[in-house]
């Protein structure tokens, strides 16, 4: 099924798009509907689905949220914010500006506690970890990750997989018994 079809009937609706300015020299956040609150958003670029985020409050803008993140994008590609970068939105939608492709932004409001499940749901649907730009795994997505990775031929998963939010310590997600469970413990301490 196409993207956008998922989307829709999910109930989100095409909020606008990052827009590449000068051939892809820079971009610039172009929100039509005004969506203000806590807020689903997604961002797909031609036939992918690469994120999914919230608005984070109560009373925050979608169109500031993207705003913010064109200007992250643009900082990039002037190089006033040097690599590498862990993040993947920062090391991979510059390079979809440069191409001179546009980033669909689609929308869904939604409660606080309905957003957790709905990012969950798409992270899941489309592997935004693996294929997209998402960078880290929430708590309850972590049941998902041993399917992808049996499909991909039952070896265990990179050892830097996420960082914590305001911690240092990357975390290492390994086989545990049958391959079908994983055990999080700081990277410091893990043994191979």
């Amino acid at each position: 099924m196409d993207v956008r079809t998922e989307l829709q009937l999910r109930g989100f609706v095409k909020a606008g798009a990052i827009r590449p300015v000068d051939s892809g020299k820079s971009c610039k956040a172009d929100i039509k509907l005004e969506v203000r609150g806590t807020a689903v958003y997604g961002l797909v670029v031609g036939d992918q689905f690469k994120k999914c985020g919230d608005t984070g409050r109560k009373n925050a803008p979608l169109k500031k949220r993207m705003t913010d993140c064109s200007r992250a994008i643009n900082l990039v590609i002037s190089g006033a914010i040097p690599g590498p970068f862990t993040e993947n939105f920062k090391r991979l939608a510059p390079k979809a500006i440069e191409s001179n492709q546009e980033i669909e932004v689609w929308v869904r409001e939604s409660t606080a506690t309905e957003c957790k499940s709905l990012q969950r749901d798409l992270n899941g649907k489309f592997d935004t970890i693996w294929y997209g730009w998402a960078n880290r795994l929430e708590e309850d997505w972590l049941s998902y990750v041993p399917r992808v990775c049996r499909v991909a031929d039952a070896r265990p998963c990179g050892e830097s997989v996420t960082r914590r939010r305001r911690g240092y310590a990357r975390l290492q997600h390994r086989w545990l018994g049958n391959g079908r469970r994983y055990s999080r413990r700081p990277f410091s301490s893990a043994r191979a």
